[in-house]
């Protein structure tokens, strides 16, 4: 019997709605049983009409005018949500699609993603009816705006302890890992149940029938994730309706990490408060950054194509990506509508779903390496070849249909080979190396300026080279001038004192010289402390003033320890930049040939010429405590490289010979093939993971 001729009939228990999805006319079926529902469209409404009785597929496909090869596709679904049944039982050896063989999914999607239907669940919202109506009415809405103000006040004011719990966090531990995965799958459930509350209060609301409200368990990559089938929002008529369905279990979450926020803001520090921030962060961050994302088939899906009438984005989306995909391999077909907005969805869709599979596979890969080459091997499966594959076998059957012109034989195949052959060569393809490093400017002989005797910094001068006997700063002290004019005038008076007892007391003159000593004495003294104020540089040095002096009247000290600033030999300047050891793939001699150019970051000038002198290892601080090291290798693998450079040509700006100035270098690599930058990402991968165990 051929698949046409198998007889097949409308399911009991089946109804029909007409209803109207994205501005086009369609047709809910459900089953009363099973609790599904199917959206169709006029022409696969019209040829369910024509199952109302058991008759040949091929009859009910003539009568309702049909496209055959469309509803022969979507009859396994139909059979798989119980609307119809084949009632040739015992078909099992013929091609006929019947309710025992439904179309499974590929190995390796199972693998992605499955999911276990475990019961019913909307028997919460006949036992807690008050629930959903508090929550979806006005009061409600009010609260919850209240709660998260609150919420957010809280959080605002204890900014301080919000970063100590974060901190806290970020160390994940065994045991914080148990509890944020069991806060997790609480939170979770919790989520799923507002999706059941919700259909059944909203369909109560149009007076439709609560069907039954089934919930289970998700698996994405062995990752537990509950779910609740909530296809009946479609048996809804109003679009808002079937959008609050879809926020209900970001909705509750919001509502529970407000109140988590509140009782957090308002206790003190202990393991309730790491509790209930861990409630925060599940119920709150992840939940709008995943739930809320449209790029997958989760919450925000769901609301984005409720709200604006877009049913079945994914799939149009994907069907629009396989048509490009024919034009590229020559077939002429139609991209319909928006193509341009679906096709851009689907990649922005595609990217989304490669990251995540990527993070997985980067934490798969920290635990064991098999793992992580797993996951890459079945996402790359699912996402890019079986998609692939799918598009060259639909495209060689059109092909086919049409009926190529016989001078362009097997366009599809020289197409294919031609795609193949750049994918295959784009690891091939090579890119421009560079090593890029940052550094700072060292001064071999620094020293520091200190004042000898103290005063108010009247006049300093900027960053340059200084020739010798240059002035570098100037103080000023009132006291030490004071003290000048007082010991030139007691000079002065003694002086006189000694002429006067020349001529009535010659007996008084050794004492009188006596204070005539002093006074110079005294005077050299204080003209010696105001040359001091006065500093100069002994020899042609590098000034640099401190960063804590300035011109605006500062008083220093000696004892202080204070300095004025720095001085360093001219071209006694070195540039150093570190390399950490897991990125330095290149051998030690292929780094000391290496060139570039330098830039300091904060000048506005142009790149300097730079290339290698020399490079050293920087000792592993951890090998050097008491601890002993177990291997040979741990006790000479250095923790990275210290490289020195020196200028080609140009000379770095004043501005810039700071010590400890940051410098940004660039190292011009040799040309390598992208398949070799992959291998040492993945070598430097499995190196932190070894080293981490």
């Amino acid at each position: 019997m051929s698949s046409q001729q198998a007889r097949y009939e409308l399911s009991p228990n089946v109804t029909w709605r007409k209803s109207v999805v994205g501005g086009e006319t369609a047709y809910v079926y459900s089953n009363d049983l099973t609790g599904a529902y199917f959206a169709t469209d006029a022409a696969t409404h019209q040829f369910l009409l024509q199952l109302r009785q058991a008759r040949p597929l091929q009859t009910a496909i003539a009568e309702s005018r049909a496209e055959t090869a469309r509803i022969l596709k979507t009859i396994p679904a139909l059979i798989e949500a119980g609307l119809i049944a084949s009632l040739d039982v015992d078909a099992k050896s013929t091609n006929a699609p019947t309710s025992q063989s439904p179309k499974k999914k590929p190995l390796e999607a199972r693998l992605i993603f499955t999911r276990l239907e475990l019961g019913e669940i909307g028997w919460l919202h006949e036992a807690f009816p008050w629930l959903a109506r508090f929550l979806f009415a006005r009061l409600g809405l009010a609260c919850f705006a209240i709660a998260i103000l609150v919420a957010v006040n809280g959080i605002a004011k204890n900014a301080d302890t919000l970063n100590l719990n974060f901190t806290q966090v970020a160390h994940l531990s065994p045991e914080t890992m148990v509890t944020l995965t069991m806060t997790f799958l609480l939170l979770k459930m919790l989520h799923e149940i507002g999706h059941a509350i919700a259909t059944a209060h909203f369909l109560q609301v149009e007076c439709r029938r609560v069907p039954l409200v089934r919930w289970g368990i998700a698996f994405f990559f062995f990752i537990p994730l509950p779910f609740t089938n909530t296809t009946a929002s479609w048996d809804l008529q109003s679009k808002w309706r079937r959008a609050a369905i879809g926020a209900a279990g970001i909705y509750v979450e919001i509502w529970i990490a407000a109140i988590a926020a509140i009782i957090w803001a308002a206790i003190g520090e202990g393991e309730l408060q790491i509790f209930l921030f861990n409630i925060m962060l599940v119920a709150g961050v992840s939940t709008l950054l995943f739930n809320l994302n449209p790029l997958v088939r989760l919450d925000g899906y769901y609301i984005l194509t409720d709200i604006c009438d877009l049913p079945n984005l994914s799939t149009r989306a994907a069907r629009v990506a396989r048509n490009v995909g024919h034009r590229l391999l020559g077939i002429d077909v139609r991209l319909g509508k928006h193509a341009a907005a679906l096709f851009g969805y689907w990649l922005a869709s595609l990217a989304y779903r490669a990251l995540t599979i990527g993070f997985i596979a980067l934490a798969s890969l920290m635990l064991h390496p098999a793992l992580g080459v797993v996951v890459v091997a079945v996402g790359g499966l699912v996402l890019f070849v079986r998609p692939a594959v799918t598009t060259v076998q639909a495209a060689q059957a059109a092909e086919a249909a049409q009926a190529a012109t016989p001078d362009k034989p097997g366009r599809i195949t020289w197409r294919i080979a031609a795609i193949a052959g750049l994918l295959i060569g784009v690891p091939f393809i090579p890119i421009d190396g560079a090593l890029v490093l940052e550094g700072h400017v060292v001064a071999d002989d620094k020293a520091f300026v200190y004042p000898s005797v103290a005063g108010q910094v009247g006049r300093i001068v900027d960053a340059r080279n200084m020739p010798a006997g240059a002035g570098v700063v100037s103080l000023f002290n009132p006291e030490l001038s004071m003290m000048s004019d007082i010991a030139r005038a007691e000079l002065g008076m003694a002086r006189l004192a000694v002429r006067a007892a020349r001529m009535d007391q010659p007996d008084r003159i050794p004492t009188l010289l006596g204070q005539v000593r002093a006074a110079e004495a005294k005077l050299a003294d204080a003209e010696r402390r105001i040359r001091a104020l006065n500093i100069v540089l002994p020899a042609a040095k590098f000034w640099q003033p401190a960063r804590s002096v300035t011109a605006n009247g500062s008083w220093v000290v000696p004892t202080s320890k204070q300095h004025l600033g720095t001085t360093v030999g001219k071209d006694r300047f070195r540039l150093v930049a570190r390399l950490e050891h897991d990125r330095a793939e290149s051998t030690i001699s292929e780094i000391q040939s290496l060139s570039g150019l330098l830039r300091v970051p904060g000048l506005h000038e142009p790149p300097v010429a730079v290339r290698v002198q020399s490079v050293q290892p920087i000792a592993n601080a951890s090998n050097t405590g008491a601890a002993r090291p177990s291997t040979r290798t741990a006790q000479t693998e250095p923790s990275g490289f210290n490289i020195t450079l020196e200028l080609v040509g140009d000379h770095l700006p004043q501005r810039a010979l700071r010590d400890g100035k940051r410098i940004v270098v660039r190292l011009s690599k040799p040309s390598r093939p992208v398949w070799q930058y992959l291998q040492v990402e993945l070598q430097r991968l499995l190196q932190r993971r070894f080293r981490m165990a």
